[in-house]
């Protein structure tokens, strides 16, 4: 797999991810790291990663100011996302990948995409909750957890429902966490 190949280190940095200079080698914790780094020229298509996540088939799935990328240890691939609207914009700002394999993107425009497939991609657009998406969740339910940039929370019980708007108005968040029950 992908993590066999390399292993690549980011910091968060606020709500984007901000990849560290890469070396030949690099050795953490008495065990030796290969450590790649990915520009315009090898493929990937905006060197702005503002989201990254990966999904248990191995590939890993990036967000950028151009819309969303996976990339299989060798290529990028593309996979455009249908525009909602004709003001949306194709940057992905949030990626999360449920318990179950699911996989969720957010976009600067504030859409919401949900992304099956195998590796084949189908991105069907699950909602929009009007504000750019800075982070994503699920719950033990199967709830989907949406927080925009400005503040408000907001939550998909289940694909293909209506997104409940501003479940929790009086509350201000900057992030969510998972545990390891969802």
């Amino acid at each position: 797999g992908i993590l066999s190949r390399c292993v690549a280190a980011w910091l968060v940095a606020g709500l984007s991810l901000t990849p560290l200079v890469a070396s030949s080698a690099t050795q953490i914790r008495d065990a030796e790291l290969l450590v790649d780094s990915w520009q315009r020229e090898d493929g990937l298509p905006d060197s702005t990663i503002s989201a990254i996540t990966q999904t248990v088939d191995g590939f890993l799935w990036l967000g950028t100011p151009k819309g969303l990328v996976r990339f299989d240890g060798v290529r990028f691939r593309e996979f455009p996302l249908p525009r909602g609207k004709a003001e949306s914009r194709a940057g992905v700002t949030a990626l999360f990948k449920e318990r179950g394999g699911r996989l969720w993107a957010g976009t600067e425009s504030g859409q919401v995409f949900e992304i099956e497939g195998n590796g084949q991609a189908s991105p069907r657009l699950a909602g929009d909750v009007g504000a750019r998406v800075s982070n994503l969740a699920s719950d033990e339910t199967g709830a989907l957890w949406i927080l925009a940039q400005d503040g408000r929370v907001h939550c998909l019980t289940r694909p293909g429902e209506r997104v409940r708007h501003g479940v929790a108005p009086d509350i201000r968040l900057t992030g969510f966490a998972v545990d390891s029950r969802g």
